[in-house]
C-alpha cells in the first residue's frame, strides 16, 4: 500500500513535459557511470537543481509513512518530527535512497535540449554503490545531492509547512488506510512546497504553460509558425539582453508577427536611422544610435522563432522567479517605447513618409 500510495502521490505531481522551457542547451553524458570526474560531478549537479522538489517530497513522504503507526498521528506536529528532519545524512542515506527510487520503479529522465531532468517510472537507472572510485553513478549521485540539499537548506521550512498543513487537517484524523495515505502523502506536498527547489519548479510549471499559450496564439495568426523543442538548443540570430522589452521597444504586444515587428521597426527607424529622420526627432546621435540598435534587435528577434521563443523564456523565467521570491527585482535598462515615439513624432514621420513616396 505505500510503495502504491507513493508513486501515485510523486508521480501524479511531476512537471509538465513542455519541450524546450528548459536553459541552454547542456549535452548529457553518454554513460551513467564511470570515473568521479568534474564533468560527472556537474551533469549530477546540474540534474540535482531540477529534482529537489521531487526528492523531498518522496522523502518526506517516505519518512512520514513509515513512522506514522509507531508515533502516532500528532507525530507531524512534535518536535520529534522536527528533529527527525534535522538528521539529513540518516534521510538522504544513498543506500536507502536508491532502495527507495528502484522499489518505486522510478527513473531520470534527461530533456535532450536543456539539462532539465525528471523522475518518472522506468528501469532504475540506480546503484548501492553509486558514489564510489571507477563506479560512480552520476545519475544516482544527482539524487543523492538533490536531497541533502533539500533538506539541508529548507528543514526549518519544511517543518513549518507540514505542521502548518497538519493543523489544517486535523479534523481528518479518523478515515480509511487510503484516506490517511492521502493526507501523509499532502502533508509532504505541503511541506516541501516552501522549499526553494520547489518554488523553483512552480516557475518552470507556470514558465511552460505560457509559452504554450504564446505559442498557440501565434501558431492561429500564422499557420507556417511551427514550434519545435529544439528551438532552445538553436543558434541565436541575436544577441538580446533578458532586461530589455523588445516588444516595448517596437511598441508591439507579445504575439505580434514578424511582418508587423518589421512595418514597426522601419517606421521608427526613419527617425532613428537616417539623417533626416534624427534631424526631425531632435535626438542627439548618442541617444539615436543606441535606440537603432534595440530597435534592429527587436526586429531580428521577433522574426526568428528560435531566438525569440528563448528571449521569451528567458525574460519570462526571471519576471517569475522575482514574483515568488527567489530573486529581487532589478529594473530593466532604460530603452525606446515605440507605441509612445510613433504618437509623439507622429507629424515628423508623416513627414518622412511623404518623402520617401516621392522618391
Amino acid at each position: 500500500m505505500e510503495r502504491l500510495a507513493l508513486a501515485g502521490f510523486l508521480l501524479a505531481r511531476l512537471p509538465g513535459r513542455a519541450g524546450g522551457a528548459g536553459e541552454a542547451a547542456f549535452a548529457w553524458p553518454e554513460s551513467d557511470v564511470g570515473p568521479r570526474t568534474p564533468p560527472l560531478l556537474q551533469a549530477g549537479k546540474r540534474a540535482a537543481k531540477h529534482l529537489e522538489c521531487e526528492i523531498c517530497q518522496l522523502r518526506l513522504a517516505g519518512l512520514l509513512f513509515s513512522r506514522a503507526e509507531e508515533k502516532g498521528r500528532s507525530w507531524p506536529n512534535s518536535r520529534a518530527f522536527r528533529d527527525a528532519l534535522g538528521e539529513t545524512k540518516s534521510l538522504c542515506e544513498e543506500g536507502a535512497l536508491m532502495h527507495h527510487l528502484t522499489a518505486l520503479n522510478l527513473t531520470l529522465r534527461l530533456d535532450p535540449y536543456s539539462d532539465r531532468a525528471y523522475l518518472e517510472e522506468g528501469d532504475p537507472p540506480w546503484s548501492l554503490q553509486a558514489l564510489s572510485g571507477d563506479n560512480f553513478n552520476w545519475k544516482a549521485f544527482a539524487a543523492h545531492h538533490a536531497c541533502l540539499e533539500a533538506f539541508r537548506r529548507g528543514g526549518d521550512k519544511i517543518a513549518a509547512g507540514v505542521k502548518e498543513a497538519y493543523r489544517g487537517l486535523s479534523g481528518a484524523e479518523d478515515g480509511s488506510t487510503e484516506e490517511q495515505s492521502r493526507r501523509l502523502s499532502e502533508l509532504a506536498q505541503r511541506g516541501c512546497s516552501r522549499t526553494r527547489g520547489c518554488k523553483a519548479l512552480v516557475v518552470e510549471r507556470e514558465l511552460d504553460v505560457g509559452l504554450e499559450a504564446r505559442d498557440r496564439e501565434l501558431a492561429a495568426r500564422d499557420p507556417s509558425y511551427e514550434p519545435a523543442p529544439s528551438d532552445f538548443a538553436a543558434p541565436r540570430s541575436v544577441e538580446y539582453e533578458a532586461n530589455v522589452d523588445y516588444y516595448h521597444v517596437l511598441g508591439v504586444n507579445d504575439t505580434a508577427l514578424c511582418s508587423e515587428a518589421k512595418e514597426r521597426g522601419g517606421l521608427l527607424l526613419s527617425l532613428y536611422g537616417t539623417e533626416r529622420g534624427r534631424a526631425l526627432s531632435g535626438v542627439a546621435d548618442v541617444f539615436a544610435d543606441a535606440h537603432e540598435r534595440d530597435l534592429k534587435a527587436a526586429q531580428l528577434l521577433l522574426c526568428d522563432r528560435a531566438t525569440r521563443r528563448q528571449y521569451d523564456r528567458d525574460r519570462g523565467r526571471v519576471m517569475l522567479r522575482v514574483r515568488h521570491g527567489l530573486q529581487k527585482a532589478k529594473p530593466d535598462r532604460p530603452h525606446l517605447d515605440g507605441a509612445a515615439m510613433v504618437l509623439a513624432y507622429e507629424d515628423e514621420l508623416a513627414e518622412l513618409g511623404a518623402a520617401r513616396s516621392e522618391l
